[in-house]
């Protein structure tokens, strides 16, 4: 047969059999724009209709796509209507989704609706088995959600239809309606193909593609045999590497196609990851070679041998590191090596045609049609070009290929034996194959005569000591000049005694210390053909990748012993809170018990209030021990929850009575929103879940100043999970402030605990309730538009429990009480109620400005009678301080930060003035400041729970004239009452 004839029976074929895998194999009926408009036009709610009839349907117009920017995002808060603006509509029929290299997550978004009466069993195909995790959560309307978590990330045991491609059954109810997310994440280009098939047809068209891959599989292992075979008995180098070629392209094509997952490997998720970084490099370097010796470019110019050689080490290269690098960070150098690799040996094949090479005719027939699929796919694998050419596809252009191959091989053998003579051949193949086996070594190897200074050595060798051509290394002293000092001594060392160095290990000195090299060498000196002449020959074999490894392993130990202390750390922290706590309750219960038994005596009204603020401190500080004892005993396991029957409306109604007079006090808003049906009663420990809401509300009321704090409760009976949710309009939480919300000792900014009190503990504390009741505390919030706390927790089970439909509603308004109204105030103080809740007091007078105000005389006629002026933020230390000031004949006019400060010694006449250190919007020492610099001679004496030495200097050179130490000392502080009555009335009197 011809090479003409030959030719035009290759180039029909391969359109013949791509013609017929396109148009029949795998049809891909996609409508036409115009049909597509008519669709979206007759279904405008976008659902893909389904039925019992339809073989094979494609919908990726249908299909809304929406790209992972900051991280993973859960199927709730993609359902969630905070995101339903972010889907993106696909642009046509036949758009399949595909974004090329990412490492971002995409999830694909579409409808479908049984437009039939009866019930289908269909499948979900994405025919793509190289992506690594796929979640698919099918929602619906009616019915129990179903999700499915499958890829090759995972085992292939683990596939519920356990196939080529991921098969997910999808099965609807008649007329039923259902939301479908797909979540892919992979490694690989992320091509996602989306189809809906019949059940029986599907595996139809999957045996089809099973018995393709099995005459695939059988082919090459046929043509593998013989081309091995043949070199075995020809030792022609071009079987060689077709050999390596085939064997590296079937696995490879059979990897891509998920069969190799299916039965080759099944078991093995990390070899299913690592195939393509395995198999593409050799495939490639084999193909280079073998194009380079079946197309005798040896004889070519020096700069093709150069660019093929080059080309040959990459993919080396890219075989070596494809072992210890993930497949995301060596796929797209190797598409590239592809895009590369595959039109250069076409261009040279055409090259060498046009020169009249016979060998070059038949070899571009055969690489013509594999070498465009070749190229189309590595571009849309790089998401370059929107084609796509099916594994199938491939695979038969790949037996033709391999034929076709086979058969130029052997005519190209037959006509290069008649040219060549036996002999000559036989010397010149045996010197080469030890010259290529030599410099292709793994070991670098050296040889060093000292007679003729004559120094050889591999590429390998070279390699190790970054070298390159030039040969800079010339000699064994240059060797051993490259090993650091104290190694270099032991080498020359025994050397110069003659003894052979084995396996002796050492770093390799380079300009390049980013990657060191570490080497076990071994060196043995013989004698030469001269006396006393020596030749020295040595193997160096590269170790880094082992110490590298052992390092590695140190660094790992290291940091476990690091964590196991800092482990001990936190256990003894946690035992110090447990046993401090525990010894601040003693005399807690005795300051709280003395104090209820002394309110059962026969006590005036002023002695009643007094003894409040007593049980009121003590209370708070009770609560204080309590929640860091809680912390400590969660943190050390300690913490023990009990689960019992919990009547959830009494709990209701009690904390929606006690926190409407707190609310009404601050004229706001507290109410209970109950989302029916719900049930009567639940299995957890009341006394968490109620200590845990009540936080949560007391929160919201304390950063709340204006609007209404709503508590809405709702229960999931499917789930058996129920829910209490905390709303306010109070002052919002800023994005970055979320990440320490629920760390304990932490709050959201400095100010907060001045401003509105607290430690921090207790959302830490409520925090870890939920989780060990089976749920957990979520939170939404916007700064200046409030905040959303969700408490959620098992119900436990709700058979046989009563399910409330309704309520009734419960007339509260006794609860109500008039809100304080804000202004200057004097010492008359509503103390029947004390809270924690600083914010509600929180006031202050700001001049339109300040700096307009006359300088205050401080010493007027009336200067005995002047009042004092208390700044204190604690409403307990106002009442305290207050009543002395009163008691020793002075009037008490009181402010709660600086600026009101500022603003009253601006208004008014005062004879004193105590001032607090530490308070919201202005510090004590920044207010004083300020009077001082206004020329303010007034004496003002500074009240500080700050006692250090360095504490009180820096309130004197502030401006106090005085520091008094807190707990204050009643006595000292009646002293100087007296003192400055004295001294006022002496100056009124003169």
């Amino acid at each position: 047969m011809s090479r003409s004839t030959l030719l035009i029976i290759g180039l029909l074929t391969s359109a013949a059999l791509v013609a017929f895998l396109s148009n029949r194999l795998i049809p891909l009926q996609y409508p036409s724009p115009n049909q597509a408009e008519a669709l979206a036009d007759k279904n405008p709610s976008r659902y893909v209709n389904i039925n019992q009839n339809q073989t094979k349907t494609l919908f990726y117009e249908y299909i809304d796509r929406l790209s992972e920017q900051s991280g993973p995002v859960s199927i709730d808060n993609i359902i969630s209507s905070n995101n339903q603006n972010r889907w993106v509509q696909s642009s046509g029929p036949a758009n399949i989704p595909s974004y090329g290299y990412t490492n971002k997550a995409v999830w694909l978004k579409f409808k479908v609706v049984n437009n039939s009466a009866e019930s289908i069993d269909k499948v979900i195909d994405i025919p793509n088995p190289l992506l690594d995790k796929i979640d698919v959560y099918i929602r619906p309307e009616a019915g129990i959600p179903t999700e499915y978590h499958v890829g090759d990330s995972y085992p292939f045991a683990s596939r519920p239809i356990q196939q080529d491609t991921f098969i997910l059954p999808l099965l609807l109810d008649a007329y039923a309606k259902a939301d479908i997310y797909i979540r892919v994440e992979s490694t690989s280009s992320l091509k996602i193909p989306v189809e809906i098939w019949d059940t029986h047809a599907s595996r139809e068209n999957a045996l089809l593609f099973s018995l393709l891959a099995s005459g695939f599989t059988g082919i090459c292992l046929v043509m593998l045999t013989i081309n091995l075979l043949i070199y075995l008995s020809t030792k022609e180098i071009g079987y060689f590497y077709y050999t390596l070629y085939v064997s590296s392209m079937s696995l490879l094509v059979i990897g891509a196609s998920g069969y190799g997952y299916q039965y080759l490997w099944p078991s093995s998720p990390w070899f299913q990851g690592k195939f393509m970084s395995i198999f593409i490099p050799p495939m490639l370097f084999s193909t280079l070679l073998f194009g380079y010796n079946f197309l005798e470019l040896s004889k070519a110019a020096a700069y093709i041998r150069w660019a093929i050689k080059s080309l040959v080490a990459t993919s080396m290269g890219l075989f070596v590191i494809g072992f210890f690098l993930p497949w995301v960070y060596v796929a797209i150098p190797n598409s590239i090596s592809v895009v590369i690799i595959t039109p250069s040996l076409l261009l040279l094949a055409i090259k060498r045609l046009i020169d009249g090479d016979p060998n070059a005719k038949l070899y571009v027939i055969a690489w013509l049609p594999l070498n465009v699929a070749f190229l189309t796919t590595a571009l849309s694998v790089i998401n370059i070009l929107s084609w796509k050419i099916n594994v199938q596809e491939i695979m038969i252009t790949i037996v033709f290929e391999m034929i076709l191959i086979s058969l130029v091989l052997t005519e190209k053998i037959k006509r290069e034996k008649n040219k060549q003579q036996q002999a000559q051949n036989l010397s010149l193949k045996n010197l080469q194959k030890y010259e290529e086996l030599y410099n292709h070594a793994i070991e670098g190897m050296f040889s060093y005569d000292e007679t003729n200074q004559n120094f050889k050595c591999n590429q390998a060798f070279l390699k190790l000591f970054n070298d390159g051509p030039a040969q800079s290394i010339n000699s064994l002293s240059d060797i051993i000049s490259h090993i650091p000092e104290q190694e270099r001594l032991q080498v020359i060392s025994d050397l110069e005694q003659k003894i052979a160095i084995k396996n002796f290990e050492a770093p390799i000195i380079s300009s390049d210390t980013s990657d060191q090299v570490w080497v076990s060498m071994t060196i043995k000196a013989s004698h030469s053909n001269h006396e006393n002449s020596f030749v020295y020959n040595g193997v160096f074999v590269d170790i880094s990748e082992r110490i590298r490894k052992e390092k590695a392993d140190l660094a790992r130990d290291q940091a476990l012993k690091n964590e196991a202390i800092s482990e001990e750390k936190n256990r003894v922290k946690s035992e110090f809170f447990a046993s401090m706590s525990h010894e601040y309750r003693t005399p807690l219960n005795a300051i709280i018990g003395f104090t209820d038994i002394l309110g059962n005596q026969n006590l005036n009204a002023s002695q009643r209030k007094m003894l409040g603020y007593i049980n009121t401190g003590g209370q708070d500080l009770l609560a204080l021990v309590n929640d860091v004892l809680d912390i400590s005993k969660i943190e050390a396991q300690k913490f023990d929850f009990e689960k019992i029957e919990m009547d959830i409306l009494p709990v209701l109604a009690h904390i929606e009575a006690s926190f409407s007079v707190l609310a009404n006090k601050k004229g706001i808003q507290f109410t209970v929103d109950y989302q029916h049906p719900l049930p009567k009663k639940i299995l957890t420990d009341p006394v968490r879940v109620k200590q845990t809401i009540l936080n949560l509300c007391s929160n919201a009321i304390k950063f709340t100043h204006q609007g209404e704090v709503v508590l809405q409760v709702r229960c999931e009976l499917k789930q058996e999970t129920m829910y209490f949710s905390v709303k306010d309009t109070g002052i919002g939480l800023k994005q970055e402030q979320l990440a320490s919300l629920f760390v304990a000792y932490a709050q959201a900014e400095k100010s907060t605990s001045r401003e509105f009190g607290g430690t921090g503990l207790g959302l830490s504390l409520s925090k870890n309730i939920a989780q060990n009741l089976g749920g957990d505390i979520v939170v939404k919030s916007e700064l200046g538009r409030g905040s959303t706390f969700t408490l959620f927790i098992d119900t436990g089970s709700l058979e046989n429990v009563e399910i409330i439909s309704c309520s009734n509603t419960t007339d509260q308004s006794d609860l109500v009480v008039d809100a304080e109204s804000p202004g200057p105030r004097n010492d008359s103080i509503d103390d029947n109620n004390i809270y924690n809740d600083q914010a509600a007091n929180s006031e202050y007078v700001e001049s339109e400005d300040r700096h307009s105000f006359d300088r205050v005389n401080s010493h007027p006629n009336n200067a005995a009678n002047l009042p004092v002026l208390l700044v204190e933020d604690n409403i307990v230390n106002q009442k305290l301080i207050s009543q002395t000031i009163n008691q020793s004949g002075l009037e008490c006019t009181i402010a709660e930060n600086g600026l009101e400060a500022i603003a009253y010694v601006m208004l008014y006449q005062y004879g004193l003035v105590f001032m607090d250190i530490h308070m919201p919007h202005l510090s004590g020492l920044e207010a004083v400041k300020f009077l001082r610099a206004k020329e303010i001679d007034l004496e003002i004496i500074a009240l500080s729970g700050d006692t250090t030495q360095d504490d009180i200097q820096r309130s004197l050179d502030a401006g106090f004239d005085a520091h008094i130490a807190k707990p204050v000392d009643l006595t000292q502080l009646r002293n100087i009452l007296q003192n400055t009555i004295k001294r006022n009335g002496s100056i009124a009197a003169s």
